[in-house]
Order: structure tokens, then sequence, then C-alpha cells
């Protein structure tokens, strides 16, 4: 018996872990900073903490809701709770500040850079995929709550 699920093939996790992997590969050999020295520990340290927050909190949604935090899984249910409330995509919002906090504390102009292709992928691979299997598990329930809440943010 096959499951409805989004189908997607590729974790969203590593998308963005190859994003800051590439950025770091080039900024050892071109490098170029993206602020003051003495701002890129204070701003990426909190950019982290936020996206720490931001990712406990969806997480702790989807558990209340018992829906599943795969990509590759069929959900159980539209979380419209938390940060759910203000973006579609709360853990992908986490990622992209993770990105973005690591790119300023290593003041990594290319990690930062790196956002723009990883969101492509993001949106096209994943977001997409997402957004199309829920049209089709849950109907109007998810149409209205994408026609009332954000994709990013």
């Amino acid at each position: 018996m096959s499951e409805d699920n989004p189908g997607v093939k590729f974790p969203p996790p590593a998308i963005f872990l190859i994003s800051i992997l590439i950025g770091l590969g080039i900024h050892r050999y071109f490098p170029i900073a993206v602020v003051a020295s003495a701002l890129s520990t204070p701003l990426g340290a909190m950019l982290s903490i936020v996206a720490a927050g931001i990712a406990l909190l969806g997480f702790r949604e989807l558990g209340r809701h018992e829906t599943t935090v795969r990509p590759d899984a069929a959900a159980s249910s539209i979380v419209k709770t938390g940060p759910y409330r203000f973006t579609r995509n709360p853990l992908y919002v986490a990622l992209s500040t993770l990105q973005l906090g690591i790119g300023l504390w290593t003041n990594n102009l290319w990690i930062v850079l790196m956002l723009i292709p990883a969101w492509i992928l993001m949106t096209t691979q994943v977001i997409a995929r997402e957004e199309a299997y829920l049209e089709r598990a849950f109907g109007d329930e998810y149409l209205s709550y994408k026609r009332s809440v954000r994709r990013w943010i």
C-alpha cells in the first residue's frame, strides 16, 4: 500500500549544510568579511539563538499536533499555532536564520550569499512539493491557511 506524501528527496537541513560548506570552501580562497570584526560574533550568536528558538517552537507545535517533522512523510494535520501563525515554514526560517548567523559569526560573506541558492532549492525542490501534497491531502483547509499565512515571513 502506497501512502501519499510530499515526495521530498533531499532533507532540508542537508541543503543548508551543503550551502554552508560551499561558503566555507569559497571563503578559504577568497575571504570577504560581512561586517566589522567586533560585530560578527555578537550578531552571529544572537541570530543563532533566535534560530534555535524558532526551531524549538516549531518542533513543539508539530509535537502538540502529533504530526511529522519529516518532509518525506505524510502529515496528519495542518498546524496553524505557534510560529505557524506567522510563517508556513518556521523550521526553514530557522535554518535560514541559522545559516545567516553562522555567516555573520564566521564573518563569511560567502555563507550569507549561499542562502540564495539554498532558498531556490528549498522553494523548488522542497516547499513546492510539500504545498502540492498538502493541497491534495487537506484541500480547502490548507488553501485557506495558505491564503492567510506567508510562505517565509
